[in-house]
């Protein structure tokens, strides 16, 4: 939870390692990894989505934007 609440990106690797661990630590980090990209990527549309939907979206967002820093 702190390192969302610090909302430094330098934490994302780190977080997005932590969503694939116990069920309470995947939804601290599933939070921190909201406030740190500015918005909830999991549940852009407004409608529940299950956790292991959620880390998969954060996974997908997370590759993305890897992949677009690569090809700078």
């Amino acid at each position: 939870m702190a390192m969302g609440e610090l909302e430094d990106a330098v934490f994302l690797p780190a977080l997005m390692v932590l969503i694939d661990d116990r069920r309470d630590v995947q939804l601290a980090a599933l939070i921190s990894l909201a406030k740190i990209a500015g918005r909830d990527v999991a549940n852009e549309d407004g409608t529940a989505v299950l956790p292991d939907e959620q880390v998969r979206r954060w996974k997908r967002w997370y590759a993305d934007g890897e992949s677009a820093k690569e090809g700078s």
